[in-house]
């Protein structure tokens, strides 16, 4: 059960109180604000901006992947493509993000069911969007930015009263289709990528296989020891105060507790075990759509992959040495156990250890600032909530400040990735080497991190001077934000 649901709830005057209230009462317990802020979250072109360039970069597919992946309905996959098959599809459809996934769990009285498909063209402008909730496509019909009628061309501006009525009603029903599109993916991102797959199985099952199977001086437990920083204890806590019943993100959701359950099982299921590489390879986007997710992603999985392959060089320097390790074959069935239908790995060997390594190391510092350091999603009560209720555009004073919770307890910071952690290395006649390793290691981070402040710059700078669909600064895998490992 829910307690205490607000049938009835208080909204604010308009969006400028509640982020008043936000810097008033609880900015001073809030991580730093983001140092790109989004202006405003309404507009068509916000909209579009969040899925190309923000969270949405994770789900996003060309519409050659998504319907692949719609006829093989594969459950056990990281790609998401449900939407109902008697859903027209709009036409000059390029890009798809589906997340309608969640429409099949129960909600409490008062609130809408999750879900959305939104609908991109090939110059990522946003068509349309499917309402999980409604169970209708939305179009913006008066085919304005902001869907504010004083905004629409006179050749299009309703006449009569009737008329005016009816584009009002058309408006504020796109407005909605967008708050939902999302409030459905901060939604996902905080029970799928976040808590589920980054917390729970790739660094929860990593963090037990390397304390049950490796010795305390196994080469492989050592070079892992910073990326798994704490994540037991964390861990721990996310479980007690944000999974369970009438908790944090219970309270915080629209979810009944049943429903919430079978969302989580139900994704932990979904996981498989791919490198990012492959993840983007599964996205089949164009050569000529560059998003800041797929090329800061794969330089930063490069990095890291460049790291690990020296070390793995360093203490097994043939495939062999890989294949007849004991504790690390123990370690790779232990891998295997991440949930009841094994976390997908191939076989053990040299290169596919340097992999699962890197695949670790990413998920823990890249994945988990891309859907963990979500305040900037919450810096107003019109951006987007976890819970949404039938016709509205905002989130009420209760959902705000509930979110506002969730995204201050989850922000804090542990030790940063750029630092010194060579301490960690065995102390043997390969230490040299491997700090040297450490050493080149942080030189490519730190390169790494000024290629993406250089651009960022140069798009905040000319973004005044921008017609049209100017991109937009990304921060998620710059190594300089980068922890070492989860935070809660």
């Amino acid at each position: 059960a829910h307690l205490n649901v607000v049938i009835n709830p208080c909204y604010f005057d308009d969006e400028f109180e509640g982020v008043v209230m936000l810097e008033a009462v609880a900015r001073n317990y809030m991580p730093a604000p983001p140092s790109h802020p989004w202006p405003e979250m309404r507009s068509d072109h916000n909209t579009s901006m969040l899925t190309f360039y923000g969270l949405g970069q994770m789900y996003v597919l060309h519409i050659s992947a998504w319907e692949r992946h719609r006829k093989i309905n594969n459950r056990h996959s990281n790609v998401h493509a449900s939407l109902p098959e008697n859903i027209v599809i709009p036409k000059k459809t390029e890009f798809v993000c589906d997340l309608t996934y969640l429409e099949k769990y129960n909600v409490v009285d008062g609130f809408e069911k999750y879900g959305s498909c939104a609908f991109f063209n090939t110059e990522k402008r946003l068509i349309a969007i499917y309402c999980s909730g409604t169970q209708e496509v939305v179009y913006n019909e008066m085919g304005t930015e902001s869907g504010n009628l004083e905004n629409v061309d006179q050749t299009k501006r309703p006449r009569g009263r009737q008329s005016v009525q009816k584009a009002v009603q058309e408006s504020v029903k796109w407005q909605h289709a967008k708050y939902g599109f999302r409030s459905t993916m901060i939604t996902s991102v905080t029970l799928r990528e976040h808590l589920m797959f980054c917390h729970w199985i790739v660094a929860g099952r990593a963090h037990i296989a390397t304390r049950e199977e490796l010795g305390k001086d196994h080469p492989i437990r050592r070079v892992l020891q910073s990326f798994l920083f704490r994540t037991g204890a964390i861990n721990y806590v996310s479980e007690v105060t944000l999974m369970r019943e009438n908790m944090l993100l219970h309270r915080a959701s629209a979810f009944d507790y049943p429903a919430l359950t079978k969302a989580f099982e139900d994704v932990a299921d979904s996981f498989k075990y791919e490198t990012f590489p492959e993840h983007v390879a599964e996205k089949n986007l164009p050569d000529d759509c560059k998003i800041p997710y797929v090329v800061d992603g794969l330089r930063l999985w490069e990095v890291m992959h460049d790291f690990f392959k020296g070390y793995v060089d360093l203490y097994f320097p043939i495939t062999a040495d890989v294949e007849t390790d004991l504790d690390l074959i123990g370690y790779w069935k232990s891998m295997e156990k991440a949930t009841k239908y094994g976390m997908g790995l191939p076989e053990l060997n040299k290169k596919n250890l340097i992999n699962q390594l890197t695949h670790i190391a990413f998920w823990v510092c890249g994945m988990h600032e891309m859907g963990g350091n979500v305040l900037e999603y919450f810096e107003s009560p019109a951006f987007c909530g976890t819970r949404i209720r039938p016709k509205q555009v905002i989130n009420d004073v209760q959902t705000f400040f509930q979110d506002l919770c969730v995204a201050g307890i989850t922000g804090y910071y542990l030790p940063p990735l750029v630092s010194d952690w060579s301490h960690l290395f065995l102390k043997d006649d390969k230490n040299e080497a491997a700090v040297k390793l450490h050493g080149n290691f942080m030189g490519e981070l730190d390169k790494l991190s000024m290629e993406i402040e250089d651009r960022n710059d140069n798009i905040a700078a000319d973004s005044a001077n921008e017609q049209g669909w100017c991109k937009r600064p990304f921060e998620a895998f710059n190594p300089q934000n980068l922890e070492c490992s989860v935070s809660i």
